[in-house]
């Protein structure tokens, strides 16, 4: 009888357990989506939103020489923004399958043209000792992996080139 119930103790143990694991598996499932979610509510807010299409729209044909302020501006928050996701990226934030699909979506096509375009404003010192990839390397990082997704030259710009 005590045998009979410490099996029986030792099976409930085990369906504990079992159960702990499902659960955790789902929490941290629902982790992923949540911090996939919260960088797709960060990149979309309107000041990053509206600098990525003064880039795409008006910068890209544009001599880098002729920019104003206000292009600088733009330039320095798609990078900024780019920078941090970049970071937050590298921090592991996101599940690798996860990863992917955000590096092979329209994000990633995005940060290629954006980083691309970008590329005399960033091979340019930002800080007074810094040039804009050594200072928004995440941004760099990020454009290197997004590229394998999206060209064939893959890392081809990345170290000032």
């Amino acid at each position: 009888m005590l045998t009979t119930l410490a099996e029986l103790g030792s099976a409930l143990a085990g369906f504990s357990v079992f159960f702990a694991v499902i659960q955790l598996t789902k929490e941290m499932r629902g982790q992923n989506l949540q911090s996939l979610f919260y960088m797709h509510q960060y990149l979309a807010q309107e000041v990053f939103s509206a600098a990525r299409s003064r880039v795409r729209k008006q910068l890209v044909d544009r001599p880098y020489e002729s920019w104003d302020p206000d292009d600088r501006a733009a330039a320095n928050n798609v990078c900024a923004s780019y920078d941090q996701a970049g970071l937050l990226l590298s921090a592991g934030i996101l599940r690798r399958d996860t990863r992917h699909l955000f590096l092979g979506s329209s994000w990633g096509e995005s940060i290629c043209d954006q980083y691309e375009t970008l590329h005399e404003f960033l091979a340019d010192k930002q800080t007074p000792t810094r040039t804009g990839i050594e200072f928004f390397k995440h941004f760099a990082a990020l454009y290197s992996e997004a590229a394998v997704y999206h060209r064939h030259d893959v890392g081809v710009k990345t170290n000032g080139n």
